[in-house]
């Protein structure tokens, strides 16, 4: 079984006969057992699947509002919402078309990972929770 690698493409090639059709096999499934596709920062499992993607994003985003809230002690909500929509929303929209959540499992904890944040502010600065609206302004 012989291969060829250019970039992020790989080619599993043989003559096939009786004896090679199931080393050929062999080696595809290894292959694909072993890889996660980590493309333009996305990860993609074999099955197509997006969950570790999204959880990557979920802790990544997380550290960041403690970083945020542990960095700054500021009584203004406006401030923390133009960090969150500088930092934090972009890694959370990145790529979005493509591993976008549908179970709601992955919805839910968006949701949980937004109003951790809204919570956090709005007693951070005193203010009413409604008053804080984390969406863009387009």
């Amino acid at each position: 079984v012989s291969y060829k690698l250019y970039a992020d493409d790989l080619k599993v090639f043989c003559r096939l006969t009786p004896e090679t059709s199931v080393l050929l096999q062999r080696t595809v499934d290894g292959v694909s057992h072993w890889c996660y596709l980590n493309d333009l920062g996305v990860t993609i499992t074999p099955t197509l699947d997006f969950s570790a993607h999204i959880a990557d994003t979920l802790l990544i985003a997380s550290r960041l509002t403690g970083t945020i809230m542990r960095s700054f002690i500021v009584r203004d909500p406006t401030f923390y919402i133009h960090l969150y929509r500088s930092l934090i929303l972009p890694r959370l929209t990145y790529c979005c078309e493509i591993w976008r959540p549908y179970l709601k499992k992955e919805i839910k904890a968006l949701d949980r990972l937004q109003n951790s944040f809204i919570r956090r502010v709005a007693y951070r600065c005193d203010v009413d929770r409604e008053t804080i609206a984390l969406e863009s302004q387009s």
